[in-house]
């Protein structure tokens, strides 16, 4: 007797993630069950809703390596090489993450009540994130004295708004694009926070 496959959490949910972003929040949960190959009563005996199935599917994963990367602060690299590092690996994170992100917001899941109810939401994590690691650079007299907390801003709204575009658009970002976006963002920083005495 042949047994029926398991399939972990993560290649359910990998799938679902697909049918929403292509068929958006109205896709059934059938559809997610096929593309499994699952039943629907299997479906909801492991993730019991809907909606529980789109939150665990289309929110980010809480451990973010370039977000860890700034809690570390900078290394010993020049520091706009190790910004633009950051930076590729940003961008690439938020094309991936703002359409899931469009799709939960477009779905009946009261997204904002979620994460308020988490212990820090993800945008706070990455800000707060952003803010430690120019406050690090500035304490180490790697960039000017400015406001760490303004400087997160403009450097993760910059990336954000280019990922955003690109999923308005219809025009995703590939490898070329991000390291264009990220030394152009880089460059423009860099030349506003640099100190006085740097090339």
């Amino acid at each position: 007797m042949v047994r029926p496959r398991k399939f972990s959490d993560e290649e359910i949910l990998g799938a679902a993630r697909e049918v929403f972003l292509e068929h958006g929040p109205g896709a059934s949960t059938a559809a997610v069950a096929d593309a499994v190959g699952l039943s629907q009563a299997a479906l909801f005996k492991r993730f019991g809703t809907k909606d529980v199935l789109m939150l665990r599917a289309l929110l980010p994963n809480p451990q973010v390596p370039w977000v860890e990367r700034l809690d570390a602060g900078p290394d010993d690299r020049p520091f706009p090489e190790q910004l633009q590092e950051i930076c590729v690996e940003a961008i690439r994170f938020f094309a991936e993450v703002i359409p899931c992100l469009m799709t939960l917001k477009a779905s009946t899941v009261d997204i904002e009540s979620v994460l308020k109810a988490m212990p820090e939401p993800p945008p706070l994590r990455v800000r707060r994130a952003a803010a430690s690691y120019f406050a690090q650079a500035v304490e180490r007299g790697l960039v000017r004295a400015a406001e760490p907390d303004r400087m997160a801003l403009m450097l993760v709204g910059s990336l954000q708004s280019r990922a955003f575009m690109a999923h308005l658009l219809g025009v995703p970002i590939d490898d070329a694009e991000a390291h264009a976006h990220a030394a152009a963002v880089v460059d423009v920083l860099w030349n506003g926070i640099r100190p006085p005495e740097s090339p």
